[in-house]
């Protein structure tokens, strides 16, 4: 397999793959297709069994063989003609399945949480002391924390 092994290209491809590996059988496959050309990319639509808003999934896969990576989503729809009307224009993002969009939510604001808790992390008394040569010397908290 060597370099031209595809990964996973981030977080959100990995836990779309790991619930479509534990879904059993969630999902029933409408329709598919696969291209190997630019863009290359493989599309699958399905109907969810227990959504309970927008029922039809397109999940999405695009590759990146220069990176040797490539991306998963999942998409919503409220019927498979609005889902065939995306996969046929693009001009608008995937829309978030209901029960993810919480997750982003959640994921932006804990990246925001520690964003802020890393800018915090240095004493003021570091910062305003005069007898220190820089304030960059403050002293840091172990990693321990």
């Amino acid at each position: 397999m060597g370099d031209d092994f595809m990964k996973p290209a981030d977080d959100l491809t990995a836990r779309v793959e790991q619930r479509l590996r534990t879904s059993a059988d969630r999902y029933k496959v409408l329709d598919s297709y696969t291209s190997d050309f630019d863009p290359c990319e493989t599309w699958t639509l399905t109907r969810d069994s227990i959504a309970a808003q927008a029922p039809i999934r397109v999940f999405l896969e695009e590759g990146d063989f220069d990176a040797h990576t490539y991306t998963m989503r999942e998409g919503a729809f409220a019927d498979e003609g609005a889902a065939r009307h995306w996969l046929d224009d693009r001009s608008s993002p995937l829309p978030q399945p209901p029960e993810c969009r919480g997750d982003a939510a959640a994921l932006r604001t804990r990246a925001a949480r520690t964003r802020s808790a890393g800018a915090s992390a240095i004493p003021k008394a570091g910062l305003d002391a005069h007898s220190t040569p820089s304030a960059g010397t403050a002293q840091r908290p172990s990693p321990g924390r």
